[in-house]
């Protein structure tokens, strides 16, 4: 890891990432749709009324912006920001037997739909109290 990566600290931080990517990806933006459709396990907060999900590997990076997440993609990793996203959520849920994931999963499969992505990975998202 590089010394000069800074991760998120606090649910705002996220908030604001996911904001971003949800912007780029409300213009149209390729490389937004690409972050999202390449992404393995997800944070969400509502933005904007409306459930938004993106990728550990875009959200757990402080300030983060489609362009930096694009140049620096060999440097990143998402195994890098699933334990700090954890410090600020909680454990990963990617259980088909669990009645939160399902619950989640959901929502998911409603926000990729109405995106009209294409998810090339089984997705595991971290919990979040807002569906509670």
């Amino acid at each position: 890891m590089s010394k000069d990566i800074n991760f998120v600290e606090k649910r705002e931080d996220v908030i604001k990432n996911l904001q971003t990517l949800k912007d780029a990806l409300s213009n149209d933006n390729t490389d937004a749709r690409s972050i999202i459709e390449k992404g393995r396990c997800f944070a969400y907060e509502e933005i904007d009324g409306e459930i938004f999900f993106a990728p550990s590997k875009f959200v757990g990076y402080k300030d983060n912006t489609v362009n930096q997440c694009i140049s620096r993609r060999d440097n990143r990793d998402g195994r890098e920001t699933n334990p700090v996203l954890e410090n600020i959520y909680s454990t990963l849920v990617s259980s088909d037997n669990d009645n939160e994931y399902n619950s989640v999963k959901s929502l998911f499969d409603s926000f990729v739909k109405k995106w009209q992505l294409s998810i090339e990975n089984s997705p595991k998202i971290f919990p979040n109290t807002i569906i509670k």
